[in-house]
């Protein structure tokens, strides 16, 4: 086997190693390695935007001093931009308004057409006319070329999916080994356990229901920022719903010796059709942070009807509170450790 044809391979595994990797540096490489392989003189590599306008990612070789990185270049001449049909076209047109090369050369084109949505550029010099051999060639390499490039833009496609779609295939991930522990959990609470073995189980599956809430939290709020939430109302007794949602508190309410106080508008129908799930979600965050920061005293969940389909529900509690000039922060992901007393412990805004 000819040795250059192993050199070929070797320098083509490293790029394709690196474009799996994500390398910063891969742009400069595919130019280098254009470079190499076909005696040019430069070799600039340009992504192709929405507006056809062309941004520099990578070069190699003796290429004009004002192509820098991330610079931006038009070409009102060039044929290739408009051309969406093609995978691979090469052109040497003449009249291209711009030069790779610091001295006068041969210069050419080659557009790659990475996805529906995505292109980049080749501009290439070489002191020798392009031969139709060269151009053959050059389509062809430019084929692989752009195999390697689909693999380094798929990670950035990926990590430009949403937030929310991310945060969904992680949290469906992570709520079946939850469910699995909260299973054993339970199985194992029914086994002859002495007192403390039957604390411990109590613990565990306390800390797996708690994280199995926050998944289940995670995927509402992926849900929310996806466009996928939708209203699920359904008929509830409205004095019955916050009774049940007081009596999740009762342990901790009776340990601290905090009184609830309702005060439910006497106007409001007996049964409302309400999303009952997420006015439970927001009612137990609130509440939740409320408890936390009051040591002692009163909490107290006021209902009223503001118009016929709209009714505000009022939550005040008797502890200090948190500092006027940090209510802005209070919506912030991870800032609520930092807006009370220690008492809140590892919450965050994320609720």
């Amino acid at each position: 086997m000819q040795s250059s044809k192993v050199d070929f391979l070797v320098e083509y595994n490293n790029l394709v190693a690196k474009a799996f990797t994500s390398s910063h540096d891969l742009p400069d490489n595919l130019c280098e390695f254009l470079l190499g392989e076909y005696e040019l003189n430069a070799v600039v590599l340009f992504k192709v935007d929405s507006n056809n306008k062309l941004i520099v990612m990578g070069k190699a070789g003796e290429t004009k001093k004002n192509i820098s990185a991330s610079g931006v270049f038009e070409c009102s001449a060039c044929r290739l931009l408009n051309n969406n049909m093609e995978n691979v076209v090469f052109s040497s047109q003449d009249e291209c308004e711009i030069q790779a090369s610091e001295y006068v050369m041969y210069e050419g084109c080659m557009q790659i057409k990475v996805s529906d949505d995505s292109k980049i550029m080749f501009k290439i010099s070489k002191k020798t006319p392009f031969s139709n051999s060269d151009k053959d060639n050059l389509q062809t390499i430019g084929s692989a070329l752009g195999n390697i490039l689909k693999i380094w833009f798929g990670d950035k496609i990926i990590s430009n999916a949403t937030v929310g779609e991310i945060i969904t295939e992680i949290a469906h991930e992570l709520r079946t080994p939850t469910n699995s522990i909260m299973g054993f959990a339970s199985l194992l609470n029914e086994e002859n356990l002495t007192s403390s073995q039957a604390e411990y189980v109590v613990t565990l599956k306390d800390n797996a229901l708690n994280l199995l809430a926050i998944i289940n939290d995670l995927i509402d709020l992926a849900r929310l920022d996806i466009g996928l939430t939708k209203l699920n109302p359904n008929n509830i007794n409205l004095n019955s719903f916050i009774e049940e949602i007081i009596n999740v508190f009762s342990d901790k309410t009776n340990q601290n010796k905090i009184e609830f106080i309702t005060n439910i508008d006497t106007s409001l129908p007996d049964v409302l059709k309400i999303d009952s799930q997420k006015l439970r979600y927001i009612l137990v965050n609130i509440l939740t942070y409320s408890l936390r920061l009051t040591e002692k005293g009163k909490i107290s969940i006021s209902v009223s009807q503001v118009s016929s389909d709209k009714i505000n529900f009022k939550i005040s509690d008797s502890s200090g509170g948190v500092s006027s000039a940090k209510l802005k922060e209070i919506f912030k992901p991870f800032s609520l450790t930092e807006l009370g007393n220690n008492k809140i412990g590892n919450s965050t805004g994320l609720g």
